[in-house]
């Protein structure tokens, strides 16, 4: 059995908030090679376009071109995908994605359904996580359907940050699409055969990417 008790973490101040954008961006300004950002989390601040701040102060201060991911849900994540400026990438899981279209999803049709429409066009890659049954993925106007292979659950907290860095590394080696989806699922799964939260070991990703189905969807 494992039982998770989650509690909201320090409230965050407005200052707080305009020193990680500073932080960002001077870090960013300093070491060249960094090729992409990712902003996730769930922020104890009331203010739902927290992350559109963000989002609309690293890409206007930046002079150069990074890509920006996102791991949010809830009414941040509303709020980032009403507005102009977006993230390169969104991962909801299915709970979090039905709460967005305000439908309750049951299957991976259904998923493929909405996510053609309108509301996720301009972000480039939107991950929807289906737990042991892989993903759903849309890549600009393309559609995939993410297969994993069953393993022994030991831990699975921590499951989505370790998918999210995944795809980071995959993006910031230039990797084709599908290794980047396969990465994900990869550090995704690895981080569940471990006792620790957040752990990936090399080895078990490199033993699990060809044991990852991509299939492209009409």
């Amino acid at each position: 059995q494992h039982t998770e008790i989650v509690e909201q973490g320090p409230k965050i101040t407005p200052k707080a908030i305009k020193d990680i954008i500073e932080k960002i961006i001077s870090i960013c300004l300093q070491n060249k090679q960094i090729n992409v950002i990712c902003l996730s989390g769930s922020a104890n601040y009331d203010d739902a376009a927290l992350y559109t701040t963000i989002l609309k102060n690293v890409t206007e201060k930046l002079n150069r071109k990074v890509i920006l991911l996102t791991d949010i849900s809830g009414e941040k994540l509303e709020n980032v995908l009403a507005n102009k400026i977006k993230p390169f990438f969104i991962k909801p899981n299915t709970h979090e994605f039905s709460e967005i279209i305000k439908k309750d999803i049951s299957d991976k049709k259904e998923i493929v359904k909405y996510l053609k429409s309108s509301l996720f066009e301009e972000i480039p890659l939107t991950m929807v996580s289906c737990g042991s049954h892989g993903a759903v993925v849309r890549y600009n106007d393309c559609f995939y359907d993410l297969n994993i292979p069953k393993i022994t659950l030991v831990n699975s907290t921590g499951s989505g940050d370790a998918t999210v860095g995944g795809i980071s590394y995959a993006l910031d080696k230039d990797m084709p699409i599908i290794e980047v989806l396969k990465y994900g699922m990869a550090c995704g799964i690895a981080n569940t055969m471990e006792k620790g939260v957040g752990v990936v070991t090399i080895e078990n990703v490199q033993n699990l990417l060809p044991k990852i189905e991509v299939t492209s969807l009409p």
